[in-house]
């Protein structure tokens, strides 16, 4: 048997790569609670040590309050990487109608996508879909302006940030906006879908973006968007040389709030 001396910084290196994990559990009542734990360990040569961090947010408290009806849908993967790859927005858009058509059949009264590079196709086909959309870049310019910031960098997929989802919302927000150079767009491309996107997390991706935030700090920029579901796995306030906005925390937000007050 392997002794604890050679396991454990073996373990602790692979369980701090996790970050993070969901735990779900049920109430005296037998009622389903789910919570993100972050498992934090540490070994000092004798003994090995973890922790376990969690805190409830006010979202999460007025959730287990007035708890809203919420229907998923969500067609193939490989068949929506696929027209991203091939740039076929328009074929995209109609897969997005096809899950809002299903979402209005069982009785849904407002729809989100918290993928942002997606809403580059939910322009070509919003007036067309059964129901309203929050949409994603809309909500983060309402923050943004609520905020007082006034000129904001794009993090994200270059699908995203090459497109005319940020720059639309943010122009009719009366803000301005910042795009990174096509070569930190491609390493931010890269790190998300080959590393983030597969569960590889590392210091390295943290340098990454904050210094591509720095970089849109120096070219005026006072917030950046996280555009992408991953970044805030390697990013945040406590990392960016600049205040983020969560695009994800952000729609779920909005989500939630339409759904308690209307």
């Amino acid at each position: 048997m392997t002794d604890l001396a050679t396991t454990a910084p073996a373990f602790v290196e692979m369980a701090h790569r996790i970050v993070w994990c969901t735990v779900a559990t049920v109430d005296a009542n037998g009622r389903p609670r789910t919570r993100v734990l972050h498992p934090i360990w540490e070994w000092d040569g004798e003994r090995l040590t973890g922790w376990i961090a969690t805190s409830p947010l006010s979202p999460k408290a007025r959730d287990l309050a007035a708890h809203p009806e919420v229907s998923l849908h969500g067609l193939s993967l490989a068949d929506q990487m696929d027209r991203i790859y091939a740039d076929d927005w328009a074929g995209l858009g109609e897969m997005m109608l096809v899950s809002a058509r299903k979402l209005a059949a069982v009785g849904a009264e407002v729809l989100i996508c918290p993928d942002n590079t997606l809403h580059q196709a939910l322009a070509l086909v919003r007036d067309r879909s059964p129901l309203p959309w929050l949409h994603i870049a809309e909500v983060v310019a309402a923050e943004a302006r609520a905020r007082g910031f006034h000129r904001i960098g794009l993090l994200g997929t270059r699908w995203l940030v090459e497109s005319r989802v940020y720059p639309d919302a943010l122009d009719a927000a009366g803000l301005a906006w910042v795009r990174p150079d096509p070569a930190a767009r491609a390493a931010m491309n890269r790190t998300i879908m080959d590393e983030l996107v597969c569960g590889i997390t590392s210091p390295e991706q943290t340098a990454l973006f904050a210094g591509i935030a720095a970089d849109l700090q120096r070219q005026g920029c006072d917030a950046v968007v996280m555009g992408c579901t991953e970044i805030p796995l390697v990013l945040s306030d406590a990392t960016s040389p600049l205040p983020t906005l969560d695009s994800t925390r952000l729609l779920a937000r909005a989500a939630l709030t339409w759904s308690v007050t209307g």
